[in-house]
Formats: structure tokens, sequence, C-alpha cells
């Protein structure tokens, strides 16, 4: 009767342990999307300043800020990341989109 009792405790236990397994592995997976939108942002940032590419930099730019909106609405890794990668490549979008608009005239 007892061992049942250490069974079933046991079990649950076990249960417990793997589904934060789980959870943990889901959240190292997805803490490197905010590295990933700072890495992007300043690709695109790099890619405007490279003379012949500016126009091209609102690409990455781009991607920068759809990662960093989808890192901050799942809010699992650490907002400073996905912030200061956004604020790149809001920054970089918009100087490649003036580039397009208003062309040699800055």
């Amino acid at each position: 009767m007892v061992s049942d009792t250490r069974e079933s405790y046991g079990g649950a236990a076990a249960a417990r342990a793997s589904a934060s397994r789980a959870i943990a592995r889901r959240e190292t997976r997805l803490e490197g999307l905010g590295i990933c939108t700072l890495v992007v942002g300043s690709v695109a940032v790099v890619v405007f300043f490279i003379p012949d590419l500016n126009r091209l930099a609102w690409t990455p730019g781009l991607i920068a800020i759809v990662l960093g909106a989808l890192d901050l609405q799942l809010k699992v890794s650490r907002r400073r990341y996905a912030i200061l990668g956004m604020m790149l490549g809001v920054s970089a979008f918009s100087w490649s989109f003036a580039m397009v608009l208003f062309g040699s005239a800055l």
C-alpha cells in the first residue's frame, strides 16, 4: 500500500519535472529572437551606410521591426534586445525609405 502511494507521487513529480524542462527548452529557444532582432537591425544600419546598397536597407529594417514586435508580443526574452533591434530597424527603414522618396537630395 505504501509503495503504491510513493509511485503515484513519483509519477506526478516526474510529469511536473518533464513539463518544466519542456517549458525551459521552449524559453531558451525563443530567447534568441531578441538577439536576432538586434543583429538584423544592426545589419540594416550597416547596409544603409554602404553607398550603393543604402536603398536596400529597408528590407532588413522591416525584418527587424517584425521580429522585434513578435518578440515583444511573446514576452519570452529580454525586452531590451528587442527594443534596441526595433529602434535600429525603424531608423534604417525610415532612412532608406527617405532615400527612395527623395533620391539624391539627401
